[in-house]
């Protein structure tokens, strides 16, 4: 039967989608079931579940195409489970729709398997627009800038950080005195000019949807802010503008401020702000900006007119723990969110915080007032009230002689009625008398009479929490534990309404926080009554008894960001300053002019100004940075009239002034800085000055750092050289025919690089004109050689080069020359020294000698060592070999001069080897000794290298005369010529070709029987005559030293001829 292969296991799932969705709009996403071969399971049945790291109140599933089943996971579950139907052939596409923009990243698990993560996040972005949102803190002061921001929303409640569209800015206030600025955005600005209260901005991408802007009026009123764009408005959440002439003591004299955030509460609701290590702020980023005993730290409501300075409770103040608690001032309670609230602090002058505690609780006692036997006007004692009173800043009820059948009761005055409203809590610090054997410290919970009331508290002594109705019936028992007299305790008791569960926590001295005693009880209907305090047969004391509303949970109060106060009311600006270029080594150059106003409700005094170099020109191009103030408050700058309050130099782009004393009085007082740079004499030309005071960049003795300083006069000054001469520059050295590399540099006096010249030089030389050429090797001006014959080139700088340029030299001349530049009427400065050309590789020998010799006389030849350019190689130091074509068993060389070393080829050898050393400077001479009368060429060779063979042969002549050489071929016929040669020979055998002499034959024959006759030669010849024996002969130059005769004798004899001339006779070697 057939074999029938199945699908592979699945290994993974695979998520698809195109990376981006809008909120609220559906988006496909694709699940894909893939094997462990990578392909698709089309079998897969299984069931996933689809998760997601996003927001899961916001995110729902739909099924789009897919034959399984599908469950999304429902309201705040970002979950949806999908069961594969066999007909989805392992692939199934779903819907996604999230109505928060976020990056988020999907999941799928199923059979123990998850997908891949190849898919990369689906980033959702904004939907639609929806309204405008203006944030401002509520007032501001006449002609002084507020900060107002705008921020955008989509339908969804998203930030739209998309947004790129125009948005029109208008008040409600007078036209004539708005002005608006931009502060932060990267879009368009437009104010709409005089008489006008409105501008337009057009969002930038870069904006993330939020811009923030400067309104400054001069009018005092209030106004209301619209904005409006693409058909949408602000939702007017922002309330009104106040602008007035003075600002509220907080803002005038406190050094910050934080905005809160608050959730729901009712109207008198007491609320706290805790801060500690883990909060944001945390405890200690506030603690240590304050008053030590916490006198600043202030709560501020805004009216809607004013900056109230409301009560405040300080329950906790240290490094680790901040514990503030306000109520609600509102009328109709607060409804949530950033509040009118605002958390002062930073005053080192602050005293006499405002603390009235009944204006922070329901009802609040300390019982800080003298001893009395009367708790107060806040209290009514509803039994036995000789037994109550205040003691040592405290309320003691009981009797502490008779312990029996003392039982007191004291209720708080105006503290019924509240839980019509909401549920209340009651707290209070209790201690027992040591000497009483039990002590029964209670809250009364709801008081009608001795009868009718609730109480829950601990029986001190009794070791043991409990609640009761009237004076005696234990309704409940709670925890069990060892309550201690004489050390504080504390009890909390939380009702909820009149009908709920009452809660009851205790906090023992011993215990770090309230716990659950193990009371919570339910007592019916309560009568929503005042509440009290009680004893049972005791004497107790009690502290700090307060009320206020509770609900479950509590609201919550958060700290926003830190406002300085002082960049609302110091106002900074940098004013515009020359932008003329300045030169090297220049100094007093104003290059920051910035002025403080001051409507705080302060002097201030200026301690330190931190600059920054924002310029191109480096730290080291500037010599010194000065401070200088207005001392003559004139406005501007003055040199040596201003004070100078600091000077330095810049490192790492930084320089602080420290120990300034610069007074700026309140009121609206002025100042002005000045920032002027002294410029080094090494610079870039160019380069641009520019500095900046940084964000916090101004520091105050009584007020810290202002945040608002991010100033730059927006002048900046450019670096400008001034050429002085030109700078030549190259290594020294050359190789004949080679390239070497010229730069030029056009400089100022200090050595500085001016970068921008384009003037024309000229270049030149002291060398060989006729083998120096020049050519551009780096540079984008106009370049023109000199030409043949000629060591000049001229060049026309252009912008792009710098003021550096680099050219090409080649001289095939090894010689030393100077290289200079002109141009504009200014020089090279003649730094670079000369330039030795060397020469180049060896290529050839030259030997030199004057074409002839005499056989036998030393003849003197020189070698000499040159390049491809007929230089001498002066260091050379190889082995050369002599050689000739001559006869080599008559030549001999000898060295003549030269250093190195020599040694002749020897017997039969017409050669010689010699070593140059480096005293020869490439050139030595010999001496040749050739016996043989030849004409020779001469060789030489060495490290692969001949010579160039142009010194031609040497023609060796013979010797002086030295004999003659008689020749015949020993017998002859009487009366027969008979051949005789005769030739003129030196003392080495040659012929004397050039002879010219006269000889006379003879012989020792019979002299009337012999006659001689001329056979060949050109010479004269003359016999001589009847019975004579003899002839003369005079040779010619064209015999060659040789002359043929014929010889008659007609007598049968054996004869010996001879021959004489100029004194030599022949050597008789002819037999």
């Amino acid at each position: 039967g057939n074999l029938v292969i199945g699908t592979a296991l699945l290994d993974h799932f695979v998520i698809s989608h195109d990376g981006s969705a809008t909120a609220g709009t559906d988006e496909s996403i694709t699940i894909t079931a893939v094997d462990t071969l990578g392909q698709t399971k089309t079998d897969y049945t299984g069931t996933i579940t689809l998760d997601t790291n996003g927001n899961p109140n916001s995110i729902t599933w739909f099924l789009s195409s897919g034959n399984g089943t599908f469950t999304d996971g429902g309201p705040s579950s970002d979950t949806a489970t999908y069961t594969f139907s066999a007909s989805d052939n392992g692939v199934v596409v779903l819907n996604i729709n999230d109505t928060t923009a976020e990056t988020i990243n999907i999941s799928v698990t199923g059979d123990g398997k998850t997908d891949d993560d190849s898919e990369g996040n689906l980033v959702v972005g904004p939907a639609a627009l929806d309204k405008f949102t203006v944030y401002h803190d509520g007032q501001a002061l006449v002609g002084v800038a507020e900060y107002i921001t705008i921020k955008v929303w989509d339908i969804y409640g998203n930030q739209k950080t998309d947004y790129t569209g125009t948005i029109t800015i208008d008040t409600s206030g007078t036209p004539d005195s708005i002005s608006w600025a931009l502060q932060s955005g990267n879009g368009t600005f437009t104010d709409g000019g005089a008489s006008s209260d409105t501008c337009t901005y057009t969002y930038s991408e870069s904006d993330s949807g939020v811009v923030t802007l400067k309104l400054t009026d001069s009018t005092e009123e209030t106004i209301d802010i619209d904005v409006s764009g693409d058909g949408k408005t602000d939702d007017d959440s922002e309330g009104n503008l106040v602008i007035s002439t003075s600002g509220s003591n907080l803002d005038m004299n406190w050094l910050y401020r934080r905005r809160l955030t608050i959730s729901q509460a009712i109207s008198g609701y007491t609320v706290h702000l805790l801060l500690d290590d883990t909060t944001t702020p945390t405890a200690s980023e506030i603690y240590n900006k304050c008053l030590s005993n916490g006198d600043d730290l202030r709560i501020g409501w805004w009216t809607g007119s004013t900056m109230a300075d409301i009560d405040r409770h300080l329950v906790a103040f240290s490094p680790n723990k901040i514990d503030v608690w306000f109520r609600i001032q509102e009328s109709g309670g607060w409804g949530g969110g950033l509040s009118n609230y605002y958390l002062y602090y930073g005053n080192p002058d602050a005293t006499n915080p405002p603390e009235n505690k009944d204006n922070v609780y329901l009802f609040y006692d300390d019982f800080n007032r003298p001893d009395s036997s009367s708790p107060g006007p806040k209290w009514t004692v509803q039994d036995n009230p000789t037994h109550c009173g205040i003691s040592n800043n405290r309320l003691y009820l009981g009797d502490n002689v008779n312990f029996t059948g003392q039982d007191v009761v004291v209720t708080a005055n105006g503290t019924g009625g509240h839980l019509s409203t909401s549920g209340i809590l009651i707290q209070v610090k209790f201690m027992g008398n040591g000497s009483a054997p039990y002590q029964n410290s209670f809250v009364v919970i709801d008081w009608t009479d001795t009868t009718n009331m609730y109480t829950m508290g601990a029986r001190i002594g009794g070791n043991k929490w409990r609640d009761e109705q009237g004076y005696s019936t234990v309704l409940q028992t709670g925890t069990a534990e060892t309550i201690n007299s004489d050390v504080w305790h504390e009890m909390q008791i939380y009702i909820p309404n009149t009908t709920d569960t009452v809660q009851f926590w205790g906090k023992l001295n011993s215990d770090p926080d309230f716990e659950d005693k193990g009371l919570n009880r339910d007592f019916g209907t309560l009568n929503d009554t005042v509440v009290g305090l009680k004893v049972q047969n005791a004497h107790s004391y009690f502290d700090d008894f307060l009320v206020r509303y509770k609900t479950d949970p509590e609201p919550t109060v958060t700290a926003g960001v830190e406002e300085k106060m002082l960049d609302t009311y110091v106002q900074v600006a940098a004013n515009p300053v020359t932008t003329s270029s300045v030169g090297a080594g220049s100094s007093d150059n104003l290059i920051l002019d910035v002025i403080l106003t001051n409507n705080w409700g302060k002097d201030i005094t200026i301690e330190s100004v931190t600059v920054n170099n924002t310029g191109t020109a480096s730290d080291s191009e500037i010599s010194s940075v000065k401070l200088y103030y207005d001392s003559n408050n004139s406005g501007d700058f003055t040199p040596g009239v201003d004070t100078q309050i600091g000077s330095g130099t810049f490192s790492s782009g930084v320089k602080t002034f420290s120990g300034l004393n610069v007074l700026i009085p309140n009121g609206g007082g002025t100042e002005y800085l000045f920032a002027v740079l002294d410029v080094a004499s090494s610079v870039n030309d160019g380069d641009i000055l520019d500095v900046k005071i940084p964000i916090e960049g101004i520091g105050l003795t009584n007020g810290g750092k202002l945040t608002n300083t991010d100033l730059n006069s927006s002048g900046q000054r450019e670096i400008d050289v001034v050429l002085d001469h030109f700078l030549i520059t190259h290594d020294g050295s050359s190789i004949a025919g080679a390239d070497e590399s010229i730069t030029v540099t056009a400089k100022d006096s200090y050595g500085n690089t001016k970068t921008d010249y384009t003037g024309t030089i000229t270049l030149d030389t002291n060398g060989n004109p006729n083998s120096i050429t020049w050519s551009l090797s780096s540079g984008n001006g106009t370049f023109t050689d000199g030409g043949p014959s000629s060591d000049t080139a001229t060049y026309t700088f252009s912008p792009s080069d710098n003021g550096e340029v680099t050219f090409t030299i080649n001289d095939t001349e090894a010689e030393t020359i100077n290289i200079s530049v002109t141009g504009d009427g200014k020089t090279d400065d003649d730094s670079e020294g000369n330039l030795v050309v060397s020469p180049a590789l060896l290529d050839h020998f030259l030997i030199t000698h004057d074409g002839t010799a005499i056989a036998g006389e030393d003849e003197t030849l020189t070698v000499r060592v040159e390049d491809a350019y007929g230089n001498k190689i002066n260091d050379y130091t190889g082995t050369i070999t002599l050689d000739t074509t001559g006869n080599p068993s008559t030549i001999t060389w000898v060295l003549v001069t030269g250093f190195g070393s020599f040694t002749d080829g020897g017997s039969g050898a017409d050669t010689a080897t010699y070593t140059f050393s480096t005293s020869d400077s490439g050139e030595v001479t010999f001496s040749i000794n050739d016996t043989t009368a030849e004409i020779i060429n001469i060789s030489v060779s060495g490290d692969g290298k001949f010579d160039d063979d142009s010194e031609g042969d040497l023609v060796v002549n013979p010797s002086t005369i030295d004999h003659f050489v008689i020749s015949h071929d020993g017998s002859a016929i009487a009366g027969s010529d008979e051949s005789i040669t005769v030739t003129a020979k030196d003392s080495y055998g040659n012929t004397k070709t050039d002879y010219t002499g006269t000889i006379t034959l003879d012989t020792n024959g019979t002299a009337t029987t012999i006659s001689w006759a001329l056979s060949s030669g050109n010479g004269t010849f003359t016999d001589g005559g009847p019975s004579s024996d003899t002839a003369t002969y005079t040779f010619v130059s064209s015999d060659n030293g040789v002359a043929v005769f014929t010889f008659n004798d007609t007598k049968t004899e054996t004869i010996n001829i001879s021959v004489s001339g100029d004194g030599k006779t022949d050597d008789d070697s002819e037999g």
